[in-house]
């Protein structure tokens, strides 16, 4: 009871600044729907209809778009989950502080790199004329450079699934490894005195137990990149793009009458991308919990 009353004065206490960015959110979407019905009286266009809508769902384009951005978000947030819980079990497990302490540290500098810095460290490294590519060259596993695949300039998009992880594994595993660090102890204790190995501790303990942490960590990996225009942008083609790259390349033409369209390609990439991450949560959670049962 005592919880509940604290918890409503601290929301009492933040309502101010609540409402506002309620009323600016609220408003900006409002504001994004109108324009996308045709109604932008500053630039003569003060008809009303769902024209936009129709020009958009008619779009074989858009549902190519739409199809690949899930993939793109999925894969690189699957993969980074699988990485990031991996590498943060093994830190908690661990008894080597001094390795810990640099690999954590080695993660902060990649959580905190920009995504065009890391595009760049990718096209360093995994590019065919790349630190990798040359490097295998020189102990002759490959003949020429040619031989090396294109890992970054990749119409299936492995390159941008490529930067996605690098980024999204940090971000995982620093969100993870504090909450596993909280269960080790006690529970780690008792799992070990009734003979679990450390392949069942990671499954009937941490991740059951960690599995609200490991959700809203990859939920907000697969939001940003199911948003994230940049790096589809600089490693894809016009052939295949994501919907992000789509609306981008819509939001900077300059013909007037492509702002409606633009504007309901926003709405509807929030509604893709809201339905999207509620339903990835929702079977993420399902997995953790079922896979206990094997």
């Amino acid at each position: 009871m005592l919880g509940e009353k604290y918890n409503f004065k601290n929301l009492i206490w933040f309502s101010p600044i609540l409402i506002l960015y309620g009323l600016i959110i609220v408003g900006g979407l409002f504001e994004v729907f109108i324009e996308s019905l045709g109604y932008i009286p500053a630039f003569g266009l003060n008809e009303m209809s769902w024209s936009s809508y129709y020009q958009v769902l008619t779009d074989e384009s858009f549902y190519r778009s739409v199809i690949f951005a899930f993939y793109l978000a999925t894969s690189a947030s699957f993969l980074s989950c699988i990485l990031g819980v991996s590498l943060a079990y093994t830190l908690t497990i661990s008894k080597k502080s001094y390795v810990n302490k640099i690999v954590k540290k080695i993660l902060r500098y990649g959580l905190i790199l920009p995504y065009l810095y890391m595009v760049f460290i990718s096209v360093l490294v995994f590019s065919r004329t790349g630190i990798l590519s040359r490097l295998l060259f020189s102990l002759g596993a490959i003949e020429n450079l040619d031989q090396f695949p294109q890992l970054i300039y990749n119409k299936s998009g492995l390159g941008v699934i490529l930067v996605f992880v690098l980024k999204g594994t940090p971000f995982v595993t620093l969100y993870v490894v504090n909450v596993m660090d909280k269960v080790k102890g006690d529970f780690q204790s008792v799992a070990e005195t009734l003979g679990a190995n450390k392949l069942q501790r990671l499954r009937y303990l941490y991740l059951p137990l960690c599995s609200n942490a490991i959700v809203w960590s990859v939920i907000i990996l697969f939001a940003y990149n199911m948003g994230a225009f940049e790096v589809p942008f600089l490693f894809l083609g016009q052939s295949n793009i994501p919907l992000s790259v789509k609306l981008y390349s819509a939001y900077i033409d300059p013909h007037i009458q492509m702002i409606p369209y633009t504007m309901a390609l926003n709405i509807l990439l929030l509604i893709l991308g809201t339905t999207g991450v509620a339903l990835y949560a929702y079977l993420l959670k399902k997995v953790i919990i079922w896979q206990k049962k094997f």
